[in-house]
Order: structure tokens, then C-alpha cells, then sequence
């Protein structure tokens, strides 16, 4: 909950939690609110690739790859890939991406 995290210098303290394991790879929801900068800097600590969503886009993700989707355009979600040193990458609507490109 994005509210139940404000303190008195309204900097979020936000947490990684574990997930159901089925990828290797953190997730950021709203991933366009203040303060989720932290993100970039937090997911190094866990060795794996990880994605920033904003509001209103979606990952699909089926085996080894996965597409996007975005109900509005000018949204977007990124892809922090740890093997180019956690680089931030913007995904396109209608592109089939491979996690082992």
C-alpha cells in the first residue's frame, strides 16, 4: 500500500518481498510515484533482472519470454537487465522479448 508507507519526511520505505518464484526477477508497481527511484539502487542487491511498471501497463509473461501491454501510451514499463549492469531499458508495446537476449 503506497500510503501506509509515508513518514514524517514523506520519503517511502518501501520493501522487497519475496514472490512466488516463478521468474528470476524483481517488480516495481507504480513504478512512476516519487521516491520508487530507490528501486535502481535496491534491486542490485539481488542478482537478477527487474522491471518498473507504471500504472495502467502490464508484463505478460509466458516461458522464457515476454510482451507488454499499455492501456495508456504514454505509460511505459523498463527493464533493468543485471548482465548490462542493471542499464535501464524501455519496453515497446508489440515486441516478443526473450530474458536470455
Amino acid at each position: 500500500d503506497y500510503y501506509i508507507y509515508v513518514n514524517n519526511y514523506h520519503t517511502y520505505n518501501y520493501k522487497m518481498i519475496n514472490g512466488y518464484g516463478i521468474i528470476n526477477a524483481t517488480m516495481c508497481p507504480h513504478y512512476e510515484k516519487e521516491d520508487l527511484i530507490v528501486y535502481n539502487d535496491d534491486l542490485k542487491k539481488y542478482n537478477c533482472d527487474g522491471f518498473g511498471i507504471e500504472n495502467d501497463t502490464a508484463l505478460y509473461i509466458e516461458d522464457n519470454h515476454f510482451c507488454i501491454y499499455k492501456e495508456d501510451k504514454t505509460r511505459s514499463i523498463y527493464w533493468f537487465k543485471k548482465d548490462e549492469n542493471y542499464k535501464m531499458i524501455p519496453l515497446y508495446e508489440g515486441v516478443n522479448y526473450n530474458f536470455m537476449e
